[in-house]
């Protein structure tokens, strides 16, 4: 009769290991879920990180454009003013 209460309590306790080992394996598969969805989530951020630094120097030369365009547009404006200014200068002289 012993001989069958020992196989009983093995049985009872490999059906528990068997037990642990599935709550154990669903707890990993879980886990490599999460893992996985962290994964996506980095790749993503980095993705539009490298975007975001793209378009940074793409902002980056548009403004360096646009200040050599205001540049030019002054160097303009100064030799504008400076052609008004002889011409006024000459309608002077001639008027006096």
């Amino acid at each position: 009769m012993s001989d069958f209460n020992e196989d009983t309590s093995e049985d009872l306790s490999i059906n528990a290991l068997a037990f642990k080992l599935k709550q154990i394996e669903k707890g990993l598969r879980r886990n490599l879920s999460n893992l996985h969805e962290q994964l996506s989530h980095i790749e993503s951020k980095q993705e539009l990180l490298g975007r975001l630094t793209i378009f940074k120097k793409d902002m980056e030369m548009q403004a360096n454009d646009l200040e050599a365009d205001v540049k030019q547009l002054r160097e303009d404006i100064k030799s504008i003013k400076e052609l008004l200014g002889m011409n006024l200068k000459r309608q002077n002289t001639r008027n006096s």
